[in-house]
């Protein structure tokens, strides 16, 4: 059996594997950017690393590391002999990436929007919250059948096709999450006034904003998916799926940018919070000493007439 990795005889497998390894490098700066905003910017203000280190911010590290093995491996996988091991095992790396990118998605967003969903659906919190935390296994269906067929040596036409089953559930499962949370995000800002001067409104505003783009990005990468998948020649399947794929990659990964937009503009807004909740403390304060100040001149005035 040839187990080489050797160059795809298409030309544009040759190009896409270019344009995945230089999104991979992209991602790789874009990673340093978050790394820096955290430690030069929340860090500091914060006066702390380990208060900036929180689960959230490390499910968004973790996002942004599972993107470029993503964009690295499916390179790799696009160049490669088919139904070598090399092969397989790219594969199997491609699809954990991917398990692990949607799974710190999901986590993400629900984490950040729990407020929201108890405002709106209070009734509906159990069932979601159940949802979102089987979400390691559920998006990681693909990579143990990977695993499993690859240890049991099955054929790589029944690996396809159970693997094609497990994606196609795993999108059935992420599209009822999208559903859910975007159902949420734009039934609260429908039915709720936004009070701009309550910190937790604005902070609420600005996750369902976020979400809600994120969400309608999400839904657009599953519909292209489908289309391609359904109405493109046989002949042609393979390398139209390449392109469409590795347009959804870059897609996730401007959805990993936004998520980390929303988490700069609610860091933003908590040091705006304390700003203005500063302010007054030292508004209030002067006021109470010019208070004490007009009665004990009063008092004073007094004592001195008194003494002459």
């Amino acid at each position: 059996m040839n187990t080489t990795i050797q160059p795809s005889q298409e030309p544009l497998g040759n190009i896409l594997f270019y344009v995945n390894e230089g999104l991979a490098m992209a991602t790789v700066i874009e990673l340093g950017l978050f790394v820096r905003f955290i430690i030069s910017v929340e860090a500091i203000q914060e006066g702390s690393l380990l208060k900036v280190l929180t689960p959230m911010t490390t499910i968004l590290l973790v996002a942004v590391v599972s993107q470029i093995g993503l964009f690295a491996s499916y390179g790799f996988c696009l160049i490669a002999t088919r139904r070598t091991v090399e092969a397989t095992l790219l594969w199997i790396f491609n699809y954990t990436c991917l398990g692990i990118n949607e799974t710190a998605y999901v986590f993400y967003t629900y984490n950040r929007s729990s407020g929201i969903v108890r405002l709106v659906f209070p009734k509906l919190c159990g069932l979601l919250k159940a949802a979102v935390y089987t979400a390691p296994l559920m998006l990681n269906l693909k990579t143990i059948v990977g695993v499993t067929c690859y240890i049991a040596r099955i054929d790589p036409m029944s690996t396809y096709i159970l693997l094609s089953l497990f994606v196609s559930f795993e999108g059935v499962y992420l599209i009822f999450l999208d559903t859910m949370f975007l159902v949420t995000f734009h039934r609260f800002l429908l039915r709720t006034r936004i009070d701009e001067e309550d910190k937790e409104s604005k902070r609420f505003k600005i996750i369902a904003t976020y979400g809600i783009a994120s969400c309608i990005l999400c839904y657009i990468c599953f519909l292209v998916f489908g289309l391609a998948s359904f109405f493109c020649k046989e002949r042609d399947k393979d390398m139209i799926q390449a392109v469409v794929i590795t347009c959804i990659y870059f897609t996730y990964n401007f959805i990993i940018v936004l998520l980390f937009s929303m988490k700069i503009d609610l860091h933003n807004c908590k040091v705006k919070g304390l700003g203005e909740c500063a302010q007054q403390v030292v508004v209030g304060a002067t006021t109470a000493n010019q208070t004490v100040l007009e009665k004990t001149v009063p008092c004073t005035t007094h004592v001195f007439l008194s003494e002459k």
